[in-house]
């Protein structure tokens, strides 16, 4: 009975436990979804296999499909970033996305940038947009992005080093042929599309810096000075109009240097790199959230290297020798010794805090920022190592020879004043100072020879050119605060910023001193002439601005309109000339407006800019107008215009007067012409126009192997060059003549239509057709290995000029290619990974004739090498892999002669120093530079 009972119980109990232990299940989270596609940014295109992951509240993982398609499902509500990366790609982090309600599916189309240096992604510092309105705006327009990480890992000391290896973009070369030198510590000025460096616009993070500055021949932001490592990417747009909801376009194009953003995930990188010629770069970055509430992004770097002649190295300078035909080992002599120095150095800093407020779902931003630079390079070596040959200095002894002619009979002893006629087969030489040879410095006789031949003029003068010690220093700074926050239909943006640009080029020891006048005196054993001849410049300016733009977003169509101010302070000095310091402003507004219908398969863009210009007190308008159409999902159309102009720099107008003294000008009065009386602004400049179209259409092979074709022409009409002017054609006043038509009217009679005085100025004078093609692609092979390729074709042909142009600049010929504008540029990359992780990069670049380095067509490689280790990443690059074209020393008149025009002289055709003789530049040796990374992540 008990075990009857027992039983009974058990059974029960069995039977029942499941109403007693099981309770309700919970209720199910709500939950939604994230879908959409990754494409190219370039093209449009689709990108297949690349992984999508959600940052927020759940974590989830996709890979886009053969369309780029991807969907994230069974995402908790909340806010998300999503991370995006593909091999051959800088991977990026989205704008967030904020799902609110259950079974919402939120569509998203994202854009990833092709990587053309190595897949070394170890920030994850790239952005994209979640509107395809947005993130296709780049589609629209023809661009280059390069990842700012990348070129430090292969060691850059400079953005525009790698910048110039692009299509379309040299560095900028004057009349006489170009200027690329192989010097770690030289000036470079981009010039884009051949159509000028004046044509070209520097941005920092959307504001213009070291605008309308020039130093010499050359105009614009000097790239001399941009480190890369507090950025993010740089961004090139081409051609005249603009893009996206932003006032700035240029005739050439515009290149937006860009600092990186706060990140989702909190991460620290400390890169240390090493590498040939003792270069040194050191790199720490942060980037990351406190809460939702506080993002940052901090950077600081510093990079120094000695160059070829680093060290205590000190070389004779004919060039800078009071005497080059001084005694070997005289006191005379040794005066043209001194160190020769190639060292750079810079260092610069970021800080960047994001502060959220409002709605978590659609939170307001204040952005505060600065970013700041401080750069120094020896320049003693003369920047460009110039190098007097035998040959050269030959042909100019020669050509001293034919023009010489002895003077009245003169009688020893000889002195600075009384110089001897030479006999037949010599002449009278000089040294660069115009100091007679066989004189020191106090003018007396230092034992070398007056009377030389043109073998001997080439021994004394042939060799290093430096012309003392020389430095120069560069600070750049940038102050910014920015407000967005949601409306209804969009968001308002309010940005304001201050930058400052200076550089001191410094020549107070210029060597030789200046020339001997008298001999010296008994009681101080000196003469006149005893004492340095110094140089210096120092441009500067300061730029202050502010913009806000209002974003409406539709279903289908986008639209924004905004206004800018900017306000520039010149500081203009140089010694021996007035200072000048204008203050000019503009002003713009300006719309966007994208139609994007979704069930169709194109887009349309608009943007346009009405703006002020206070430096030439003119309006122009700036338009620009794209479409992108999909005629399939593998092929893509575009056809664009646009329009713009280019305002004259203030230096170019408001420059005061540099007048020769009145008493200077017999002997060089010109009765038939103008008689040239100093230099001077020109306040009648106006602006130059440039018009453009832009064709292109790309094709999906699969996956992401892809080919685009873009082709341009743009037409630049009213283009400045500089030029002698007529007095008369200034304002009333401008200078007051009357001095020198005094001196004029005595030497050539007052005859109307004789006499006439001149300045030497810029004008309006000339009409340029640059005309090019652009072929870009991606092979993919297999999974680990792709090529990358490009081919352009680049051609700047002035159409037109006026004849004093032509007779003064003999290498301008009206209908053909303007100097340092190579015609043919390629670009081939093998990328391959092995192992777990390693990335192997194998580059060959191309530049044919007429190139910047004034050679024959050159090639030249470069080799990346990346590798994942414990805490981070080692990188290995090689440059000039082959060591071809290896030539420190920039080599007057052994450049390519140039063609000259109808207008050149005979003499002007000689070899090595006639009007078309150019210096030869080469490439620096092969060069390896190591890199490790330690990332720290999700701190």
């Amino acid at each position: 009975m008990r075990s009857f009972c027992a039983a009974v119980l058990v059974l029960l109990f069995a039977t029942a436990s499941p109403v007693w232990a099981q309770s309700p299940p919970p209720p199910a989270l709500p939950t939604a979804t994230i879908a959409g596609r990754v494409l190219d940014q370039s093209t449009g295109l689709a990108i297949a296999g690349a992984r999508v992951d959600s940052i927020g509240p759940s974590a989830q993982s996709a890979t886009t499909d053969v369309n780029g398609n991807f969907s994230l499902a069974s995402l908790k509500l909340g806010t998300y970033h999503l991370a995006i990366a593909r091999q051959g790609y800088q991977s990026a982090i989205s704008d967030n996305v904020t799902l609110l309600t259950q079974g919402e599916n939120a569509l998203v189309t994202l854009v990833l940038v092709a990587q053309r240096t190595g897949a070394t992604n170890l920030r994850e510092i790239g952005h994209t947009s979640t509107r395809a309105s947005q993130s296709l705006q780049r589609s629209s327009v023809m661009y280059q992005s390069v990842s700012a990480e990348t070129m430090q890992n292969l060691g850059f000391f400079r953005a525009s080093d790698y910048l110039q290896t692009l299509p379309q973009i040299n560095l900028a070369a004057g009349t006489s042929g170009g200027s690329d030198t192989p010097s770690p510590g030289d000036d470079q000025y981009l010039d884009f599309r051949g159509i000028g460096n004046l044509e070209t616009t520097t941005l920092l993070d959307g504001h213009p810096i070291g605008a309308g500055l020039n130093r010499g021949k050359n105009f614009g932001y000097n790239w001399e000075s941009s480190p890369t490592f507090a950025l993010r990417d740089i961004v090139v747009t081409y051609g005249s109009g603009l893009s996206g909801l932003s006032p700035w376009s240029a005739l050439g194009g515009v290149a937006n240097m860009q600092t990186f953003d706060p990140t989702p995930k909190n991460q620290v990188n400390v890169t240390q790199g090493y590498g040939t010629f003792s270069k040194l770069a050191t790199t720490v970055s942060a980037t990351g959230q406190l809460g939702w509430h506080f993002g940052y992004a901090l950077a600081y770097g510093t990079q120094g290297i000695d160059g070829p002649y680093g060290g205590n190295v000190s070389f004779y300078q004919p060039a800078s020798a009071y005497d080059q035909a001084a005694p070997v080992g005289s006191k005379v002599y040794n005066l043209g010794i001194y160190p020769y120095g190639t060292g750079v150095a810079n260092r610069g800093a970021m800080a960047k805090f994001v502060y959220s407020f409002g709605d978590p779902a659609h939170p307001s931003h204040l952005t505060a920022s600065t970013v700041w630079s401080a750069y120094w390079d020896d320049k003693t070596g003369n920047g460009d190592q110039d190098f007097l040959p035998y040959n050269t200095a030959l042909a100019m002894g020669q050509s001293l020879l034919a023009s010489y002619s002895p003077g009245k009979p003169t009688k020893p002893p000889y002195t600075v004043t009384n110089l001897p006629n030479c006999p037949k087969g010599e002449f009278l030489g000089f040294s660069l100072n115009g100091n007679p040879y066989g004189f020191g410095p106090n003018g007396l006789p230092d034992g070398g020879p007056h009377c030389v031949t043109p073998q001997q003029y080439a021994g004394f003068a042939g060799g290093w050119q430096g012309a003392g010690t020389t430095w120069q220093a560069f600070h750049q700074s940038q102050y910014d605060l920015k407000f967005d926050t949601p409306t209804r239909t969009g968001q308002v943006v309010v940005d304001t910023y201050t930058n400052n640009w200076f550089q001191l080029y410094d020549r107070t020891w210029e060597l030789p001193w200046n020339r001997a006048s008298s001999v010296a005196s008994s009681s101080s054993g000196l003469g006149s002439g005893y004492g340095p001849n110094p140089y210096w410049t120092s441009p500067a300016v300061a730029t202050t601005g502010t913009s806000i733009t209002d974003e409406i977003y539709g279903r289908q169509s986008d639209f924004g309109i905004g206004q800018a101010f900017n306000n520039y302070a010149y500081n203009l000095q140089t010694i021996g000339t007035p200072a000048s310091t204008p203050i000019v402003n503009d002003m713009y507004s300006y719309l966007q407006y994208v139609y994007h219908p979704q069930e169709q398969p194109y887009s349309i863009y608009l943007n346009a800019a009405e703006v002020y210009a206070s430096v030439s007190n003119s309006w122009a308008f700036n338009p620009r107008l794209a479409l992108v159409y999909n005629l399939t999902h593998n092929d893509v159309f575009r056809v664009a215009g646009g329009s713009a102009v280019t305002q004259p720099y203030a230096s170019q107008v408001f420059t005061p007067a540099s007048l020769v003294a009145p008493g200077s000008l017999p002997g060089n009065i010109n009765c038939t012409g103008l008689t040239i009386i100093g230099t001077v602004g020109n306040p009648t400049l106006k602006p130059e126009r440039a018009d453009d179209v832009d064709v292109s259409y790309g094709h999906r092979f699969g996956e992401d192997s892809q080919i685009q074709l873009e082709a341009y022409s743009e037409n630049v009409n009213a283009k400045i060059f500089a030029e002698p002017i007529n007095v008369n054609t200034l304002p009333p006043g401008f200078i007051n003549t009357a001095p020198y038509q005094t001196v004029v009217n005595s030497q050539c009679g007052g005859k109307p239509g004789t006499g006439e005085l001149g300045v030497n100025s810029q004008r309006n004078i000339g009409r340029l057709l640059a005309q090019g093609l652009d072929v870009q692609g991606r092979q993919r092979v297999n999974r680990n290995l792709f090529f990358d390729y490009g081919y352009s074709i680049e051609t700047s042909v002035l159409k037109s000029a006026d004849t004093l142009l032509l007779q003064n600049n003999p290498t301008y010929i009206l209908g053909a290619q303007l100097p340092g504008v190579p015609a043919h540029k390629w670009q081939v990359s093998a990328d391959g990974q092995v192992g777990r992780g390693v990335d192997l990069r194998l580059t060959q670049y191309y530049v044919g004739l007429n190139n910047p380095k004034n050679t024959t067509a050159y090639n030249y490689g470069e080799f990346t090498a990346s590798a994942p280790v414990p805490g981070g990443r080692f990188n290995v690059s090689i440059t000039n892999v082959w060591n071809q074209y290896f030539q420190w020393n920039g080599l007057i008149g052994y450049g390519v002669p140039l063609a000259l025009n109808n207008y050149a002289t005979k003499a002007q055709y000689a070899p090595y120093v006639g009007a078309g003789a150019t210096e030869s530049y080469g490439i620096p040796p092969r060069q390896i530079y190591f890199a490790y990374t330690y990332s720290f992540k999700s701190l």
